[in-house]
């Protein structure tokens, strides 16, 4: 079916910008970059890591030099790179993700009227959300790892099998550490069990998801093969279903549908507002170990 174009591509992706992010922040779901001040020059004191991370990151970088109107006074060791990259990829994963979770939501009302429908376009965004936090779940890892065990990822992953878990490296810093940032750590030990169990559920979803329209499939083709056997058995016997009865039917089913469209969000927006909290502890710690170092 022929669709009038009433806005411009310019328009139109103007218009889902501004739709996604009134989604968002109906949700409390905000860029990671505001994340860390209560004002202009006031930390937020329950995300101070973050305002750690944007005024004090790991490696400065000499803008002046750049064009050769300074010379360079720092070369970025081995470490300060690994630090830089990971924490910025987090941060451009949590932006991707945060994008394709704000048209999910657009999508969502669509989807929760829409019971025979495919969805096609609520189930992509919701897949690429996961798909970004969980890189970006690994992105945090190695930025970790490196900061408290200053350890590339694969090194410290090959000391035994359990250091390859999400959660280990989280725990092992919990139990290593003073008493001066035990309450930091287990903070972070425990949203790292979170992390974890979202990614567990990631997995399960993703083939959920992927297997959806052949799972109704199978579905219709049994309950086919069962009314033929009983026909084969017992001969057809024909029968007109009350009205009402399909209009509850159909009622129980759209109210089911919208429970699990809801339930997925909530997941994305869960996990989402996990790895913040635990990215400003990640970021904390790493600055309070780089203090001690220097």
């Amino acid at each position: 079916m022929a669709v009038e174009k009433l806005l411009s591509t310019r328009k139109l992706a103007e218009y889902l910008d501004q739709e996604a992010e009134d989604q968002l922040d109906g949700h409390h779901v905000y860029d990671i970059g505001n994340y860390g001040w209560v004002d202009e020059d006031t930390p937020d004191p329950q995300f101070l890591g973050h305002a750690m991370w944007q005024v004090d990151p790991p490696l400065q970088h000499e803008h002046h030099s750049w064009y050769g109107e300074a010379p360079v006074r720092h070369r970025p060791t081995e470490e300060e790179e690994i630090l830089a990259v990971s924490g910025t990829d987090f941060e451009g994963l949590m932006r991707f993700a945060r994008m394709s979770l704000g048209l999910s939501l657009w999508q969502q009302q669509l989807a929760e009227d829409a019971l025979f429908d495919d969805n096609h376009y609520f189930w992509l965004h919701y897949l690429s959300a996961m798909v970004m936090l969980n890189a970006a779940s690994d992105r945090l890892r190695e930025f970790f790892v490196m900061a408290f065990f200053r350890d590339k990822i694969k090194i410290y992953e090959k000391k035994g099998k359990k250091h390859s878990w999400y959660q280990t490296p989280f725990s092992e810093a919990r139990d290593a550490t003073n008493e001066s940032m035990a309450e930091l750590l287990g903070k972070l030990d425990s949203l790292a069990e979170e992390i974890y169990q979202h990614r567990d559920n990631r997995n399960k979803m993703i083939h959920e998801v992927a297997t959806k329209v052949g799972k109704w499939e199978r579905e219709l083709t049994y309950q086919k093969r069962q009314r033929f056997d009983e026909q084969k058995n017992f001969g057809f016997v024909g029968q007109s279903p009350e009205f009402k009865d399909i209009t509850a039917n159909f009622t129980e089913a759209q109210e089911l549908h919208k429970v699990e469209l809801r339930k997925t969000t909530e997941q994305i927006i869960s996990w989402y507002k996990t790895l913040i909290k635990a990215s400003s502890y990640v970021f904390e710690v790493e600055n309070i170990m780089r203090r001690r170092r220097s």
